[in-house]
C-alpha cells in the first residue's frame, strides 16, 4: 500500500508543541532582558532617548477592538471544534505555476529530516504566535505603561485570533491535497485521504499565523519604538527571518506546496500589517500637521488584498484593490 502522509500525527503533535512551549519559555526569557520604554514621555529609568512612541493621530484601544476580537475568538473557537475533527472535500489536487519545480528542487524524502524539520517549525511557530502577547505586553506592562500594554494586548489578540480564523476557513473551503496526497492519488492508491489534514494544504496555516505574527511585531516595533535604539530592528528581523525558515521548512519537509506557502505569507501579512493600520495607526500626525501646514498633505491609501481562488482543476489567487 502507498503510505501517505498525515500532516503531524497527534502524537508528534502534542511532542512538538511541548517542545516549543519549552524553548520559548527559554527565548522569552533571554528577551526578558530587554525592557521596553515609556510612551507619553513618562518617568523611565532607560538612557535618554528610549521611550515607546505614540503618536497623536493614533487611536488607543476601544470597544471595536474588544468587539472583533471576542467576534474573531470566538469563531476560531467553533472552527476548531466543528471543522477541525472532519476532513474538507477534495476540491483542488495537483501543482500549479512553479510548485512542482519548486518541489522537486528542495523536498527531502528522508523521513527522520522530515521528522526534525516539522518538529522545529512547530517550535517556531510557538514563538512567532506567542511573543507579542507573552514577551511584549508583559515588559510593557512591568516598566509602568499600562495604557501601551492595553493597546498592545487588544492589537494582538484581534489579529491572532483573525488570522488563525482565517486560516481554517480558508483551508475548509478550498481543500487542496497536500503534496504527499496527491503522489498517492497519481499512483492510484486507495487510502490516500486517511487525515483529516490531507486536503487541508492551502494556504500553509502555519506560515499564515506566523507571518501575520511576524509583522504584527515588527509593526508595533517599527511604529512604536517599542525597545529602543536599534533593537527594535532587530526585534523585527529576527522574527521575520525565523517567519521565512517555517516556510521553508515547511515546504522541504513536504507538508505544502510552494505556492500554498506564498498565499499564507501574502495573507498573513496583510492581516499583521493591515489590521493595526487601518484601526490605529493611519491617522498619523506628524508635527507639520501638527503645526497646521498648508504643504502637508495626507497620502492616499491603497490595500491591495489576495483572495485564494480556486477551479474544478486548479487554484490561484487574485488580487482586490481598496482605493
Amino acid at each position: 500500500m502507498f503510505r501517505t502522509a498525515k500532516g503531524v500525527s497527534d502524537a508528534r503533535t502534542g511532542r512538538s508543541r511541548g517542545r516549543a512551549l519549552a524553548i520559548f519559555v527559554t527565548f522569552a526569557s533571554a528577551f526578558g532582558t530587554t525592557r521596553a520604554g515609556h510612551a507619553d514621555g513618562e518617568p523611565s529609568t532607560d538612557p535618554p532617548g528610549h521611550h515607546a512612541h505614540w503618536d497623536a493621530g493614533w487611536t488607543h484601544s476601544n470597544p471595536w477592538d474588544y468587539a472583533l476580537a471576542g467576534v474573531s475568538a470566538t469563531t476560531l473557537i467553533v472552527e476548531a471544534i466543528v471543522l477541525q475533527p472532519m476532513r474538507p472535500p477534495l476540491r483542488w489536487t495537483g501543482p500549479i505555476l512553479f510548485d512542482a519545480a519548486v518541489r522537486s528542487a528542495v523536498r527531502t524524502t528522508n523521513e527522520g529530516v522530515r521528522t526534525t524539520l516539522e518538529d522545529v517549525s512547530w517550535v517556531l511557530w510557538g514563538m512567532q504566535v506567542a511573543y507579542p502577547l507573552l514577551v511584549d505586553v508583559p515588559l510593557v506592562w512591568a516598566h509602568g505603561d499600562y495604557g501601551l500594554a492595553r493597546d498592545l494586548f487588544w492589537q494582538d489578540a484581534f489579529v491572532l485570533t483573525f488570522s488563525g480564523a482565517v486560516d481554517f476557513g480558508l483551508r475548509e473551503l478550498v481543500g487542496r491535497a497536500r503534496p504527499l496526497v496527491y503522489d498517492c492519488l497519481s499512483r492510484g492508491g486507495t487510502n490516500c485521504l486517511d487525515s483529516n489534514e490531507s486536503t487541508r494544504s492551502f494556504p500553509g496555516g502555519h506560515v499564515l499565523n506566523s507571518t501575520a505574527a511576524s509583522v504584527l511585531t515588527c509593526t508595533q516595533h517599527l511604529y512604536m519604538d517599542l525597545y529602543g535604539g536599534p533593537w527594535d530592528g532587530v526585534a523585527c528581523a529576527t522574527t521575520l527571518a525565523s517567519d521565512l525558515a517555517i516556510a521553508v521548512m515547511r515546504t522541504v519537509s513536504d507538508n505544502h506546496w510552494a505556492t500554498d506557502q506564498v498565499a499564507g505569507m501574502a495573507i498573513g501579512g496583510l492581516i499583521g500589517w493591515g489590521m493595526p493600520y487601518v484601526m490605529h495607526f493611519r491617522n498619523h500626525q506628524d508635527p507639520a500637521h501638527a503645526k497646521g501646514d498648508a504643504d502637508a498633505s495626507e497620502s492616499p491609501t491603497v490595500i491591495a488584498v489576495p483572495m485564494p481562488m480556486y477551479f474544478e482543476h486548479g487554484g490561484g489567487l487574485e488580487v482586490a484593490g481598496i482605493f
